[in-house]
């Protein structure tokens, strides 16, 4: 238990959970566990469409300052590999 958060029942990194929370918490963002466990829920279906870790959803969204996310924040936002050229 985490501030009022069960992570037992999360799938997601221990710490990373505990930074979002935090993250949520300094926002003033209410945070509840029916609505963290909907965004790990979210972030899975992010991470199926755009291939980003679940992890990284919830890292980039702290980085970023945002208090939530949606799958268009995430679309376009990694860049292509590069791609060698042959010589």
């Amino acid at each position: 238990m985490y501030k009022n958060i069960d992570l037992t029942v999360i799938n997601l990194d221990v710490d990373i959970a505990k930074e979002f929370i935090d993250h949520r918490i300094n926002k003033r963002a209410r945070l509840t566990q029916a609505s963290m466990e909907r965004l790990v829920k979210k972030a899975i279906t992010i991470s199926e469409k755009t291939g980003m870790p679940v992890e990284d959803i919830f890292t980039e969204t702290i980085d970023a300052g945002w208090q939530g996310f949606r799958l268009e924040y995430f679309q376009n936002r990694r860049p292509e590999p590069k791609q060698q050229a042959f010589e």
